[in-house]
Formats: C-alpha cells, sequence, structure tokens
C-alpha cells in the first residue's frame, strides 16, 4: 500500500486526539501504530478504516490518500469505502444472538451483495481456513475468547478486502489466546494481505510489520521501520517508552 496522510485533526470534547497528523508511506505491507495509551492510535485506525470523521472545520484541509486514490468524507463515500475494507475490534464486535457461521454471512449478503447460498458457502469456507469449521453453529457465548476473535477475523477477511485493519485484537485475551491470534494475523500478512495494526505487542510489532509508527500525544513522532524505531528511538518520549515496556518484555 501507499498512504499519505496529511493535516489529520480529531477532537473529543475539550480533548484533541489527533494533531494535523502528516504520514508518508510508500510500498508498505503491514504497518504497526504503537505507542502509551491515549495516544491516538486507535481513533488515527478509525479514521482511516471510515469509521471516525476528522474534525468538522479540517475536512476540507485533512487529506488521506490510498494508493493515489483520495479518500472521501460524505456519508455516501464512506459507506462504499466500507465495502473495501475489513476491520478487527478488541471486543470482537460480534452478534450474540447469530451463530459463528451466520455472524460471518451476514455481511457478505447486506453489504456486498452475496446470495444467501453464496454468503454461507465462503463464510464456511473462511471458518475452514481458521480451523473453526467445527463450531459453525456456535453462538459466540459458546466459543473462548480466541476462537471469538478469529470469528471476527474471519469476518473481516471473508470478502478479500484491500486493508485489514485491527484494533489491538489480542488486549482481551489469555496469554494461550494471545498467541493463536497472533499467528493467525502472521498467516494472513503472509498472504499478502494489506494491514494496519494497532497493538502493544512489541515483539510482535517488530516481527510482523515492515512499518512503524509511534504516536505520542495525538502526534507521530517517529516512523521507520520496526527495528529504526525500535532500536533507534530519536525521541525522549520514545527512549523512555521502550525503556519501560521492554524491561521485563
Amino acid at each position: 500500500m501507499n498512504l499519505s496522510i496529511s493535516n489529520l485533526c480529531k477532537t473529543y470534547g475539550p480533548h484533541q486526539v489527533l494533531r494535523n497528523v502528516a504520514l508518508e508511506i510508500e510500498d508498505g505491507h503491514c504497518v504497526a501504530l504503537i505507542g502509551p495509551s491515549g495516544s491516538g492510535k486507535s481513533t488515527l485506525l478509525r479514521v482511516l478504516a471510515g469509521l471516525e470523521l476528522p474534525d468538522g472545520g479540517d475536512r476540507t484541509t485533512a487529506s488521506v490518500t490510498w494508493d493515489d486514490v483520495p479518500m472521501h468524507f460524505s456519508d455516501n463515500a464512506l459507506f462504499e469505502y466500507r465495502r473495501g475494507v475489513g476491520t478487527v475490534f478488541q471486543a470482537y464486535n460480534l452478534f450474540p444472538h447469530m451463530s459463528a457461521l451466520e455472524n460471518i454471512a451476514l455481511p457478505l449478503r447486506v453489504v456486498h451483495g452475496r446470495t444467501a447460498e453464496v454468503a454461507r458457502r465462503e463464510a464456511l469456507d473462511q471458518l475452514a481456513r481458521l480451523g473453526l469449521e467445527a463450531h459453525a453453529a456456535k453462538r459466540p457465548g459458546q466459543l473462548s475468547g480466541g476462537q471469538r476473535q478469529r470469528v471476527a477475523i474471519a469476518r473481516a477477511i471473508a470478502a478479500r478486502p484491500r486493508v485489514v485493519f485491527l484494533d489491538e485484537p489480542t488486549s482481551a485475551l489469555d496469554p494461550e489466546m494471545k498467541a493463536e491470534v497472533l499467528s493467525l494475523i502472521a498467516e494472513i500478512k503472509s498472504q499478502r494481505r494489506d494491514l494496519i495494526l494497532v497493538t502493544h505487542e512489541m515483539h510482535f510489532a517488530k516481527m510482523v510489520a515492515d512499518h512503524m509508527v509511534f504516536l505520542a500525544d495525538g502526534q507521530i513522532l517517529q516512523t521507520g521501520t520496526p527495528q529504526q524505531v525500535m532500536d533507534e528511538p530519536t525521541h525522549p518520549v520514545i527512549q523512555s517508552f521502550f525503556s519501560r515496556v521492554l524491561k521485563f518484555a
């Protein structure tokens, strides 16, 4: 992916979450957004995923361009844009009254216009690929946390989106389930899908990402390869962050 961002701002009430964010990524395949809690990582991801709007006064000046195609923030444009991307949330966001199969098939029918039979077949195919075919009829409450997150990932990739956004997908999981989901994300990346990932798993980010973006207080402090950002931090905030989070890793 080629991604260009300029003058992107986002405010909630009196709190400015993103401050004139600017970013240029060329030939990125997996981008990791990292930084302290409250730094604006998830908000940036949600704007890029078409789930949040830039500030009203900045919509005309904020610019997001994917592979030389500008992103527009009108309701109709965003509806069409979201059809071409997939998003995985830290809280799964599965429908509790539907089976795993139905959770995957529903957006294929409603958003992407598949027939019921085609949607069912494609959903079963995704479940089989992720080793979940035995759980197709189970509702989310009958699944483990790792299984629920794998269903959420299957839903996100079922329509073959051009970019998959993952917002701290392992934050609610125990170590074994976390390893299961991280292994799946690494597998998806190996299939040459474009990913943008918000994570606190630093070693995983270093292993899987080809581009890393460090945010703090709503601003990007450093970008580069994971090795450049983690091994050669250029800002005191980044140096302090890694000295803490990697101390007992």
